[in-house]
């Protein structure tokens, strides 16, 4: 956001060292929606029960069954 006045749509543009940002093996990570006011990102394990849900700005992490 304070880079761009937009909220990030792809994982590439945040991952690595410019905003460290680094994903375990087995994590997936979606940005499901993005744009200049708000974003929505969901994370889970691939071998894991719960998914993760952050709708943002200020939201806090919600979480739910995966099924």
């Amino acid at each position: 956001m304070s880079d761009n006045q937009k909220y990030a749509d792809s994982l590439d543009k945040l991952i690595g060292n410019s905003y460290g940002l680094y994903i375990s093996e087995g994590v997936i990570v979606n940005i499901l929606s993005a744009n200049d006011n708000h974003y929505l990102i969901g994370s889970f394990h691939e071998k894991g029960n719960k998914k993760y849900i952050l709708k943002g700005p200020g939201g806090e992490i919600q979480t739910e069954s995966r099924r």
